[in-house]
């Protein structure tokens, strides 16, 4: 059982390592992606304020599409345990002990999915925050 969750452990070790490798390319891929989206804006001729009709049904989309992302990723920060909200707790150990003593690989999947996701939601609410206070 001792190799298990050392095995375990380590597994989750290196996915935070993986993850907080993660967050400095997203970080530099969202300012770089900032930087092309103004070199590559295209200029509209249309007098401010008016639309096209194929614009206008791609902003009514894209609004339903943006409102449905929000609710999903505050719907996973809701799901997210009380300990990854607290100072001094321990999410690893927490998400071992939920797991119990006899798991499944993909048990471990799973729970490598849901954290992904939730990584996901809070490093694009970073970014943002980030851009935003710049």
């Amino acid at each position: 059982m001792a190799n298990v969750l050392d095995d375990l452990t380590s597994r989750f070790r290196l996915f935070g390592d993986a993850l907080a490798e993660g967050f400095d390319k997203s970080f530099t891929q969202l300012a770089e992606g900032i930087d092309k989206s103004f070199l590559n804006a295209k200029v509209d001729a249309r007098p401010h304020g008016t639309a096209s009709p194929a614009s206008k049904a791609r902003l009514s989309t894209n609004a339903a599409e943006t409102e449905a992302a929000r609710q999903r990723a505050e719907l996973i920060l809701q799901n997210l345990p009380g300990p990854y909200y607290e100072q001094a707790a321990d999410p690893l150990e927490h998400e071992l002990r939920q797991m119990g003593d006899e798991f499944k690989q993909e048990d471990v999947d799973g729970v490598v999915d849901r954290l992904t996701a939730a990584v996901e939601v809070v490093s694009v609410k970073l970014a943002k925050h980030v851009v935003k206070n710049q």
